[in-house]
């Protein structure tokens, strides 16, 4: 049977996987409590969609989501349509829309949540929607917070670094920032998420210093325990940095 709760989200190419990854989180969440959970849109990264997998969710094409029979959606990306919001509510169902200052803000909804630092209400809605913002409603993945609570002081020599720009640095900023780290000099073990082979490579051929290494990967499924197992952590990205 579909399920009442549905998920428009998207993740893939320049999009990137942050919008699919925090509704992961709300997903972990609402099945936690029981509840049925449906995503409509194309989940183009294998890791993000195997997340989904683990819960027991299914993965729907997004045109199929207004002949679904919901009482509740979820809508997260900045290209995604008002119609959407608008004709899911003009259907008797309810609508959340999570968004980024202006991005995303043109949604029709019944709930709005910003969940970024020196968030302000987002004002426009429809009249008796509900605006959220600021770090209180940040979603976090089950992973990230037994990462969290797990996580233990480091200290290593030479340091561990991570550098990640999303989950596919659709704009490349593992070229620019990821020399700047070795221009220091700094012995270091510097990991870097790099899922464009043809970048990994020349990230690979980089010169480095004494006491330097750089190790490129294509994925980090489990980015939390990475990240706890590190002195530092180097970004560019959006969701990422909670």
């Amino acid at each position: 049977a579909e399920a009442d709760m549905g998920v428009r989200v998207d993740a893939g190419g320049r999009m990137g996987v942050g919008h699919a990854v925090r509704c992961l989180a709300l997903t972990q969440e609402l099945r936690g409590r029981g509840l049925p959970v449906t995503v409509f849109g194309r989940l183009d990264i294998d890791w993000v969609r195997a997340g989904y997998e683990q819960v027991d969710v299914p993965v729907r094409a997004a045109d199929q989501m207004l002949d679904a029979p919901l009482s509740h959606a979820v809508v997260d990306g900045y290209e995604i349509p008002s119609s959407l919001g608008q004709s899911l509510r003009d259907n008797g169902i309810r609508v959340a829309a999570l968004i980024d200052d202006d991005f995303g803000a043109h949604q029709v909804a019944d709930l709005y949540v910003d969940q970024n630092f020196g968030a302000r209400p987002h004002e426009g809605g429809p009249e008796g929607s509900v605006a959220l913002a600021g770090p209180d409603y940040a979603l976090f993945r089950d992973e990230i917070l037994a990462a969290r609570s797990n996580a233990a002081a480091q200290s290593s020599a030479p340091v561990k670094v991570l550098a990640v720009f999303g989950g596919t640095d659709p704009f490349g900023a593992s070229e620019v920032l990821v020399p700047m780290l070795l221009d220091t000099g700094v012995p270091m073990h510097l990991l870097v998420l790099c899922p464009d082979p043809e970048r990994a490579i020349r990230l690979r051929r980089l010169p480095v210093a004494s006491g330097q290494e750089v190790e490129v990967v294509a994925a980090l499924p489990d980015l939390a325990a990475t990240a706890a197992g590190c002195d530092l952590a180097v970004s560019a990205a959006g969701s990422t940095v909670w």
